[in-house]
């Protein structure tokens, strides 16, 4: 069985040239979301469209959440509103830490979905499903550990493993060793941020060992960032990657 990722978005919240970062997973038949940046519906057409497979991301019944801020969540509303009321769909499962889920209706989405009277919550749109940093959560075929990274809010990296192979993602976060080093266990490839202060410098991460180098792929960079660096390369937009196997 195989284990990949599309990589939906690979910009920063002000980019120009890309979408905002996210990752569509697939293993055995089962798909995952991997934060749900606006315009989410555009992002998965136009990935299915440049990898020739039509509809191929038509039924997504579950996301995590890393964290609130827009470029990450901007996208709820639509998903959840055409899954349930456009597609008839079973509301989807929303992975997220406790942190962030109890922030995310009051603070992001009630505004816009409480209905009228405010009467409409959450579970009226989304199966919550809680991460904790100390023990594994299973989403279908997916194995998620979670832990808190260097961010101006609630933030969570993730290590997912399916079909045998270990994916880790940064999310946003200043450049952290001990969180690389959790980042790096097991894992077939990394996927870490790079921006200006206070993300993660590139400088940084250039001073890693190959050995993490080597299983590591940049995303949230700006428009400028210089995309050939053969130290670290760059997830590009629209591209599916196996896990497990030498992507470069």
């Amino acid at each position: 069985m195989s284990f990949s990722v599309v990589a939906l978005g690979v910009g920063d919240a002000f980019s120009r040239r890309f979408y905002s970062t996210a990752f569509l997973l697939e293993s055995a038949g089962r798909k995952l979301l991997i934060d749900c940046p606006h315009p989410i519906h555009k992002m998965l057409y136009e990935a299915e469209f440049f990898l020739g497979q039509p509809e191929r991301f038509d039924d997504i019944p579950a996301v995590i959440l890393t964290h609130y801020h827009a470029d990450h969540c901007s996208g709820l509303e639509m998903f959840s509103y055409h899954r349930t009321r456009i597609a008839g769909r079973e509301p989807a499962r929303l992975l997220a830490h406790p942190e962030v889920l109890q922030d995310l209706w009051e603070k992001r989405l009630a505004l816009s979905m409480g209905g009228t009277l405010g009467d409409r919550r959450l579970e009226d749109f989304f199966e919550p499903v809680e991460l904790h940093d100390d023990r594994e959560t299973t989403c279908g075929t997916f194995s998620i550990r979670c832990r808190r990274t260097k961010h101006s809010v609630p933030t969570f990296a993730l290590r997912i493993t399916a079909s045998g192979h270990t994916l880790s993602y940064s999310s946003d976060t200043s450049f952290d060793p001990a969180l690389i080093r959790w980042l790096s266990e097991d894992a077939s490839m990394i996927i870490h941020e790079t921006n200006i202060p206070p993300h993660t410098r590139y400088a940084d991460l250039r001073e890693l060992p190959p050995e993490i180098r080597s299983r590591m792929y940049l995303v949230h960079y700006p428009d400028d960032f210089p995309s050939q660096d053969p130290q670290i390369p760059c997830l590009e937009q629209g591209r599916e990657y196996l896990i497990g196997e030498n992507s470069r």
